[in-house]
């Protein structure tokens, strides 16, 4: 039997995905991630599972996420759902683009972060 996932654990996923992207990326050129179909893959992955996380905590933790305005909650979840449902036709320099400039600045929001519950 698993147990209820909490506030906390939410926050550790999009924690741990937001690092890890940016560890797959690296010093990843572009030109070399659009080669790249594992990396390209994990990546995804990541976003995803930040979109969805991101997306558990807007439906059961409103103070938190109010607390925490800062955060593109939304737009991380629509992220995810574009990625997930025009899985097609993704466009690999926004998700490039997103991780470079974005994600780093989420890990550090969520570093900064204390979630007790």
């Amino acid at each position: 039997m698993t147990r209820e996932r909490r506030l906390p654990d939410y926050v550790a996923d999009m924690r741990l995905a937001a690092s890890d992207a940016v560890s797959f990326l690296g010093g990843m050129s572009l030109q070399a991630f659009e080669a790249d179909r594992k990396t390209q893959r994990a990546v995804i992955m990541c976003l995803i599972i930040i979109g969805e996380a991101s997306a558990r905590i807007v439906e059961r933790h409103l103070d938190f996420v109010d607390h925490h305005s800062s955060l593109p909650w939304h737009e991380m979840r629509g992220l995810r759902n574009r990625i997930v449902h025009g899985y097609s036709g993704i466009n690999l320099e926004i998700v490039y683009q997103t991780v470079r400039t974005s994600l780093p600045s989420l890990v550090a929001h969520l570093d900064g972060i204390n979630v007790e519950e």
